[in-house]
């Protein structure tokens, strides 16, 4: 995972928020358009982008936890 500091993902929230609303394929053009503007900031998005497509494809969150001996006497 990308390190960021709280001034940085303060900075970056507002447009991640924004990128993950848009199609996939919009986001190529939106990055860009911000680069324009930032580079340090469209790099640091593209990052956090990637590490997010890269766990939505793998089910990361989709998986049920298992559950170890410990949970199973509880139940």
């Amino acid at each position: 995972m990308l390190p960021l500091g709280a001034d940085r993902w303060r900075a970056l929230s507002p447009y991640l928020d924004e990128a993950l609303e848009l199609a996939t394929s919009e986001r190529a053009a939106w990055l860009a358009s911000i680069g324009e503007r930032d580079a340090g900031l469209a790099v640091d998005l593209q990052r956090l982008l990637a590490e997010h497509d890269r766990l939505h494809d793998s089910g990361f969150l989709e998986q049920p936890l298992p559950l170890t001996s410990s949970i199973r006497r509880h139940c």
